[in-house]
């Protein structure tokens, strides 16, 4: 390899892992709860389509892209070092390896690596050996590391890998006849497919973002609303308990309110939670105490700081204040969130996807049809060549005989042909000899 094949080939792989990297931001809004998978993952199908079309060395791209998408989903926590998240990302690379190239070693297997996709039977087949079959076992490896490092929890984690395999198998069935059509070769029978695959697909999935975002959105702010509630109703039952203590005989004086409270909210809490089944969102409450906020509960379920879901109000009584924080985890979400709208989500991909090996078949029988056109036309021609050399060969076989040969389709007013043999010995020119009158009147009669 000279040195400018290999500038090339480096400058080759930071443009794949960086499409790939970017590829997964660009589909991060579309996250909906209770599972925290988007409806449709196209790095899947970026990557099995990379390796198909151009082979397995630019397997290091795809580990570098996943490289920078671990760098910014997965980070140091209270129960994971640095050396237990090194391990994760070295899993997670292998697999992601692993489904690309189980995928595109499947497809050139089965299928060939000149398979042009012309029929029904071979797109079926692409999507099985590229998108099913490889993801099946990958999602789960997937989502069994992820279960094993503290990012899923057991009782969701069917759920997780049922609906990260759906994602990842759209993810490579709108994938491939984009990219195969922009750069499978040869270039003669793929680029006539272009506007029809591409342009349809292009509309109906930026439509299907735009309308995902929307529910997104929508879940969103009904989910941070409930939650809101749930963090007034824990505070307002604890304070509620407070008053209900203050007797005549059991009055508390205004500059001790803050440390008899502080003492409820300490003890009491749990109670409150465990009343109103909340025991899946992490509540922590700290009270200010001149400015510095001193933590007085929180709860025991573990939650990720940095959620999104995550509600923090203040809250005054008797001249103190108090903040409460309420995250939610992913049981919160799962016995709360709208499952039909991720299925919604995911059905408009199922349909994109569906549409796409709809646009191949339909621009296969195209080709075909065009090719069978070109195949018989040539036949056709060839034919055509073989009856006139044929023709010629019988018309100068004729031209030596001493005899005159003529030839008449009945109906005509005129002969078809009459050999050269008549006007020399009649004595008329051929144009003179073709016409019935002269010939049948004038010299047979």
């Amino acid at each position: 390899m000279s040195k400018k094949e290999l500038f090339l080939y480096f400058i080759n792989n930071l443009l794949i892992a960086a499409t790939f990297f970017c590829l997964s931001i660009a589909v991060e809004p579309l996250i909906v709860p209770p599972t925290f998978v988007t409806p449709v993952w196209p790095v899947a199908g970026f990557a099995v389509c990379v390796v198909l079309l151009w082979g397995y060395r630019y397997l290091p791209a795809i580990a570098l892209g996943e490289l920078l998408i671990c760098f910014r989903y997965y980070h140091v926590t209270e129960t994971m070092g640095y050396m237990e998240l090194s391990l994760l990302y070295i899993l997670l690379i292998l697999i992601t390896l692993f489904r690309s190239a189980a995928g595109a070693f499947l497809v050139h297997r089965f299928l060939g690596k000149t398979n042009k996709y012309l029929t029904y039977q071979s797109v079926l087949k692409l999507y099985l050996l590229a998108g099913l079959i490889p993801t099946f076992l990958s999602s789960f490896l997937f989502v069994q590391v992820l279960l094993f490092a503290g990012y899923l929890e057991i009782n969701y984690w069917v759920f997780e890998y049922l609906s990260w395999w759906f994602a990842d198998s759209v993810g490579v069935f709108i994938s491939l006849p984009v990219l195969l059509t922009l750069f499978a070769l040869p270039r003669e029978d793929w680029k006539p497919r272009i506007l029809k695959v591409i342009l349809p697909l292009i509309v109906t999935t930026f439509l299907m973002i735009f309308i995902s975002i929307s529910f997104k959105n929508f879940e969103q702010v009904r989910l941070i609303n409930n939650l809101e509630k749930n963090t007034d109703l824990v505070f307002n039952e604890t304070l509620k308990k407070f008053a209900d203590s203050q007797t005549m005989d059991n009055w508390v004086p205004k500059g001790q309110v803050a440390a008899e409270f502080n003492e409820l909210i300490k003890n009491y809490t749990d109670v409150v939670v465990l009343s109103n089944s909340l025991k899946n969102i992490n509540f922590t409450i700290e009270f200010n105490n001149n400015g510095k906020y001193q933590q007085l509960y929180q709860s025991k379920i573990k939650a990720n700081e940095n959620s999104i879901w995550k509600v923090s109000k203040s809250y005054n009584y008797a001249g103190n204040d108090w903040k409460l924080t309420g995250i939610a985890t992913s049981g919160y979400l799962g016995e709360n969130a709208f499952f039909i709208i991720w299925w919604l989500m995911a059905t408009g991909f199922l349909f994109i996807s569906i549409l796409g090996a709809t646009m191949l078949v339909i621009t296969g029988n195209d080709i075909r049809s065009r090719n069978l056109v070109r195949t018989r036309t040539k036949e056709i021609q060839k034919l055509n060549e073989i009856l006139r050399e044929s023709e010629s060969r019988y018309k100068k076989l004729i031209e030596v005989q001493p005899v005159i040969f003529w030839k008449h389709i009945r109906g005509e007013p005129v002969l078809d042909f009459v050999s050269s043999e008549g006007s020399t010995l009649l004595g008329y020119s051929r144009s003179e000899l073709v016409s019935l009158d002269i010939l049948w009147n004038k010299i047979i009669h």
